[in-house]
């Protein structure tokens, strides 16, 4: 939510306030991908004998 903060200064308020809800649609996208795709990735990496972290 504070990462488009720095460009405040370059495009000013409308423009940081006009990104924030893309971006965070976006991240929650990204999340629900990581959330489907952990547990196959987790079953291929103990299947090669990766360490747990």
């Amino acid at each position: 939510m504070l990462a488009p903060l720095p460009l405040v200064g370059s495009f000013g308020w409308p423009f940081v306030l006009a990104v924030i809800p893309p971006l965070s649609v976006a991240a929650l996208v990204n999340v629900l991908i990581a959330l489907a795709v952990a547990p196959s990735a987790a079953r291929l990496m103990a299947k090669a004998g990766a360490p747990h972290a």
